[in-house]
Formats: structure tokens, C-alpha cells, sequence
């Protein structure tokens, strides 16, 4: 089904003559899983946002500030690094703490804060992002722990 949408969301944007902008959405799949959204602030700057569910917390809310730079000398592959905080909700949460691999079963309020590096793609003539990260994330409160974040996404520029 997921597989269906991105192919539908590629096969449309192909053929569609939209002009990109600086603001562009669409969706995340991994840890967390769910939409996203990121605004370009400068040429190799950006703000992205998530919402979705997570081992951390479902629903989770992830803010992160984006630093980009050419490794490749290419206008289609870049690489980014990145900082920004994670706030999960609800219970049923996995991740691994101060005392070993831990299962959740009560409401709370999570607090953690990520630090990511990924790869990103920007096909010449078609309005889309494809990208890849990974990073540390980790728990700050209540209680310390860490897990590592891995998503795949694709995000739309109208």
C-alpha cells in the first residue's frame, strides 16, 4: 500500500509541470513513521518537522534544524547533518535505557533530543526530496536512554 502511494506520488509529480518551492511535504517511514514537512530557510540551511508514531512515543512531534553541504560537488546528491528535539506521547514505548531494553505502560511525556546525518536527492525537473538518516536519539526525561533513528522519506515541493 505504502509502496503504491510513493509510486503514485513520483508518477504524478513527473508528469506535473509544478515549480519548486522553498517549502515542501510528504512522508517519513522508519522510526518515526508518519508526515513530514521542511521549509528551506537559506540555500543549505532548512527546518524539518514530523509527526507520527515512533518506539519513543505515539503520537511523536520532531522539530530538527538542518545543515546541508556539497560532498559530492553535485546539484542533485547532498549530504546534511542536523540537530533537534523529539517530545513522545502515550504509552507501549520501546528503547533502551540506563538498565537495559524497556517496555512502557503508562502515559508520560518524553523528552529527547537527536542529532541526525542523512542523504539527500533532488532530481533536476521534478518537484521531489528522497532522503535517508540516521542518528543517536536520546532520552532525557523522564529518565535517560538512547536508540538510533532511521527513517526513509519523500517529500513533495508544490
Amino acid at each position: 500500500m505504502i509502496a503504491r502511494v510513493l509510486l503514485g506520488v513520483l508518477l504524478t509529480s513527473v508528469c506535473a509541470f509544478a515549480q519548486r518551492s522553498s517549502t515542501g511535504f510528504g512522508i517519513i517511514l522508519g522510526d518515526p513513521t508518519g508526515l513530514t514537512l521542511k521549509h528551506w530557510v537559506t540555500r543549505d540551511q532548512a527546518i524539518a518537522a514530523s509527526v507520527g508514531g515512533s518506539y519513543f512515543g505515539s503520537p511523536r512531534i520532531g522539530v530538527d534544524y538542518m545543515w546541508h553541504f556539497n560532498a559530492f560537488r553535485s546539484s542533485i546528491v547532498s549530504l546534511y547533518g542536523d540537530g533537534g528535539i523529539a517530545l513522545g506521547f502515550g504509552k507501549g514505548v520501546r528503547w533502551w535505557g540506563d538498565r537495559g531494553y524497556k517496555y512502557y505502560d503508562r502515559n508520560e511525556t518524553r523528552i529527547g533530543v537527536r542529532g541526525m546525518f542523512g542523504v539527500n536527492v533532488l532530481p533536476r525537473g521534478v518537484p521531489l526530496e528522497i532522503f535517508l538518516e540516521l542518528g543517536p536519539l536520546v532520552a532525557i526525561a523522564p529518565g535517560f536512554g538512547s536508540s538510533v533513528d532511521v527513517a526513509l522519506g519523500i517529500r513533495f515541493y508544490p
